[in-house]
């Protein structure tokens, strides 16, 4: 009687516990944004959806995974802004459930036991990070699989499980998919790490299950060579992010800074009495934490510390028994990640300081759909590529987004070309937007708007330019 008490106890918690993170989702990502990230998926589903291919009829650096999600889903649901954020929110809540798996494999290797907060503090630190995430980006369905991946990798190192590192080595590879480098990293680090902490027998044999992660991860990256050639996937997947990404993103390091503290906190409250799982954990912790810095901000280094929420259980367990220093650096690691969040709050009521309309009902969008029915293109730029969707128009280009230090010269001439050929009706920009990313004004295609175009309509941050007639008024 007392144990069946016990398990009802537990799954009132856990249920209570679920249903507190829901709410929290729903809460930060309730809104109906016009956000730039997540237009980026929402152009290249909707180009999908209208017949076009990806990396040969546009341009694009993001694996392809997100994309044709998204684009799957409305072909089956419709083509509705809420489809995709379902599934963002979705991808987040099984990500912060598999940070509460984690946690239970690693305490269960150690045979140690955590209060019932320390296991919720991991998953609902995460959902809190999530706050700062557009729900629809390839980050966020990345990160997803990267969890699971890192789970089945865990459980194949405890038991030995050839079939749980070919689970993890799949989810791995179609992790990819969505996020190439972070996937790739992963898939390195679990493919070395299987050998180096398999334990057990000697020799080649102990490579058994590095060897059949390998070979899983490979098959779903190998169907990627069957949709495209390697050359076009290298161009614009490799080589583009590595030569163009990087000056466009350039951040402050502080919080890369704070968060180092607390990775190197943990590793010296686990250096005594250490296991496989836990150096695990932690190797791929750092490595995860160093992709972050492409863009340190706290978006994409939140993004990276699932590790370290994982093992948070652990390091309560832990402090109590070390010295006063032990317990010092509990406290820091916990105020940390709870510092980290100190900005959600400002997010979110940032996105609530406007009217809650549908995207379809802003006033520059509607004027579109209004004014600009005779052409079925529209050119939204220069990093708005959320419009096309939202107006149910399509981009007069092969590009989503033109960033002066990111999009090359030929980027801009192509565009130009195609806009010459398509000759959109109406344009739409936001400059204000992209002045975090010194955006030069001083292009082709925006020489091209000021020459043909004029203001018709302005709402917020918002400009709709409308083609002159032959006379250099408004039609």
């Amino acid at each position: 009687m007392k144990r069946t008490q016990s398990i009802s106890s537990e799954q009132l918690w856990t249920g209570s516990f679920l249903l507190a993170c829901s709410a929290l989702l729903l809460v930060l990502h309730a809104t109906h944004l016009l956000d730039s990230d997540e237009g980026l998926i929402l152009h290249g589903a909707w180009s999908i959806l209208n017949g076009r291919t990806l990396y040969t009829d546009f341009f694009e650096f993001v694996a392809p995974g997100s994309f044709y999600l998204i684009a799957a889903a409305w072909k089956l649901f419709g083509a509705h802004y809420w489809i995709a954020k379902s599934i963002g929110i979705l991808a987040i809540s099984g990500a912060a459930i598999g940070v509460w798996r984690i946690s239970q494999l690693v305490l269960a290797e150690r045979q140690v036991a955590a209060p019932r907060w320390a296991m919720l503090f991991g998953p609902f630190v995460f959902c809190l990070f999530s706050g700062y995430w557009p729900s629809i980006n390839h980050n966020t369905f990345n990160v997803v699989l990267v969890v699971w991946s890192t789970f089945f990798v865990i459980r194949s190192i405890l038991r030995r499980n050839t079939v749980d590192a070919v689970i993890g080595g799949f989810i791995c590879g179609v992790a990819v998919w969505f996020l190439q480098h972070r996937g790739a990293v992963v898939g390195a680090t679990s493919v070395l790490l299987l050998g180096l902490f398999h334990g057990g027998d000697g020799g080649l044999a102990r490579w058994k299950n590095s060897a059949a992660f390998l070979i899983a991860f490979l098959v779903p990256v190998g169907g990627m060579l069957l949709c495209w050639p390697a050359s076009l996937l290298v161009e614009n997947l490799i080589y583009f992010p590595a030569n163009h990404y990087l000056e466009v993103n350039r951040v402050d390091f502080s919080v890369f800074v704070l968060v180092a503290t607390l990775i190197v906190s943990a590793a010296w409250l686990l250096r005594h009495g250490s296991s496989r799982v836990v150096w695990f954990l932690m190797s791929l912790q750092v490595i995860l934490f160093a992709t972050a810095l492409q863009r340190p901000d706290l978006s994409h280094i939140t993004l990276t510390l699932f590790p370290l929420l994982a093992l948070f259980p652990l390091l309560v367990s832990a402090a109590p028994v070390g010295s006063r220093t032990s317990r010092f650096f509990l406290i820091w690691i916990a105020a940390g990640l709870l510092l980290l969040n100190l900005q959600v709050p400002v997010v979110v009521a940032t996105r609530f300081s406007t009217p809650l309309f549908e995207e379809s009902q802003h006033p520059a969008l509607r004027y579109v759909r209004e004014n600009c029915g005779a052409s079925p293109y529209i050119y939204a730029g220069p990093f708005a590529p959320g419009y096309y969707f939202e107006t149910g128009k399509l981009n007069p280009t092969r590009h989503s987004f033109l960033l002066s230090n990111m999009s090359t010269n030929t980027h801009f001439a192509e565009a130009l070309r195609d806009i010459e050929v398509r000759r959109p009706q109406c344009m739409v920009t936001n400059y204000s937007s992209v002045d975090k990313f010194k955006y030069d004004r001083k292009n082709v295609v925006d020489e091209y708007i000021r020459s043909n175009y004029e203001v018709a309509y302005e709402a917020g941050r918002l400009q709709v330019w409308v083609a002159r007639s032959k006379t250099g008024n408004l039609p």
